[in-house]
């Protein structure tokens, strides 16, 4: 899975192998959800916003293959209402640019302001702009691989 960076542009079509975390079961309707079987040392669920299709899929599947229980959301308002509607979430991982509406900003402002205790990993292609991550979140770049996306996680799940 590693092979890949997640968040840069859509490959050339070539001969791939398969990889086993697209045989997890998605759907790919209003949230695009993943739910897997959560490994031992795995205890947050994890919301993914990004507004580019292909990124959101491929980070969802990665950290779904990792033992993540996650749910992945296109756009600020459409996380704002799973945030409502799931009380399990405890890890928020948004892109800053989400097109139009919230941006990642805003919506780790008020995800933080519904859930004190939320945990905040940002993402963006414009780091060198970025803003830095607020003092509730970190920052990783895109592209990433999705080793680098599973040590940002972890991290953050284990801050106190």
């Amino acid at each position: 899975m590693d092979s890949l960076g997640l968040g840069d542009a859509p490959p050339r079509r070539e001969a791939r192998t398969l990889d086993p975390a697209s045989l997890l079961p998605h759907n790919r309707r209003r949230y695009n959800t993943v739910t897997a079987a959560p490994m031992e040392r795995v205890s947050a669920r994890i919301l993914v916003v990004e507004d580019v299709e292909d990124i959101r899929i491929a980070t969802v599947e990665a950290l779904a293959h990792a033992g993540y229980d996650v749910l992945g959301a296109h756009s600020a308002e459409a996380a704002l209402s799973l945030l409502a509607e799931e009380p399990t979430i405890g890890v928020l991982f948004t892109d800053i640019v989400l097109g139009r509406g919230l941006d990642g900003y805003q919506l780790a402002e008020r995800a933080v302001a519904l859930r004190p205790r939320l945990k905040v990993l940002y993402t963006t292609g414009y780091a060198a702009r970025a803003r830095e991550a607020s003092p509730a979140g970190r920052l990783l770049p895109k592209p990433y691989r999705a080793a680098q996306l599973l040590r940002e996680v972890s991290v953050l799940i284990e801050a106190p």
